[in-house]
């Protein structure tokens, strides 16, 4: 089996799977591991897909200018989301500036991304995730985005977050803005969908999904 990065080493972060030119790589899930599996019948040996990766192009270790911490002032958007809201808060923003945003929904049984370019269309991004999300499909719009001039605010995983650079390159990244959610873990969907399956039930179907709700604790 070929496979983009060192075997069991995959982020999951899929860039590979969106820059390839022959559709020639596929992500296989085996709930332990990720791996981006090559169809050496497809493959033309143009290595864009070991260049991107970031497992085999780590980020640069920089170190930070200054750290923050806080949440939103909006109590609305506190309440609404998982961790203060400041990915939310920010979104807001950067849209107001007239940028637009690229971040992670649940829709239509899957966690995927998506972009938003008006405030009403932040709302699907709030609540935390828990599991691996499915960038497929956005690094290649990012990139699109960023050669037609717009400013563009990526919220992501690390690992995402690292592999949106290396698909840009650094010619684009003046616009390019990105923000790091830090998780305990983010394992595969199917973790999940076998926990609903105990329940009768699966991912798709569910319309939204909430994991971390704001409650009043009650002893009984």
């Amino acid at each position: 089996m070929k496979t983009v990065c060192e075997l069991d080493q995959c982020a999951g972060c899929m860039a590979c799977v969106d820059i390839c030119p022959k559709e020639a790589i596929r992500i296989e899930d085996t709930l332990s591991a990720y791996n981006a599996v090559i169809a050496e019948d497809k493959c033309i040996g143009c290595n864009t897909c070991h260049k991107v990766c970031q497992s085999n192009y780590p980020a640069q270790l920089m170190s930070p200018i200054k750290w923050y911490q806080g949440w939103a002032e909006d109590e609305y958007i506190r309440k609404s989301s998982s961790s203060g809201g400041i990915a939310t808060a920010l979104s807001f923003a950067f849209i107001k500036t007239g940028g637009c945003v690229y971040s992670c929904c649940f829709e239509n049984g899957e966690f995927r991304f998506k972009k938003a370019v008006k405030e009403s269309e932040i709302k699907h991004f709030t609540g935390s995730k828990y599991v691996k999300s499915n960038p497929a499909g956005c690094y290649k719009a990012v990139q699109n985005d960023l050669k037609n001039g717009e400013r563009v605010l990526f919220i992501g995983l690390p690992c995402q977050v690292a592999a949106i650079k290396n698909y840009v390159g650094e010619k684009l990244n003046a616009n390019l803005y990105t923000v790091d959610l830090k998780k305990n873990g983010t394992p595969s969907p199917n973790v999940l969908n076998k926990f609903l399956e105990q329940y009768g039930k699966n991912l798709k179907s569910f319309v939204s999904i909430f994991l971390k709700k704001k409650k009043k604790m009650q002893i009984h």
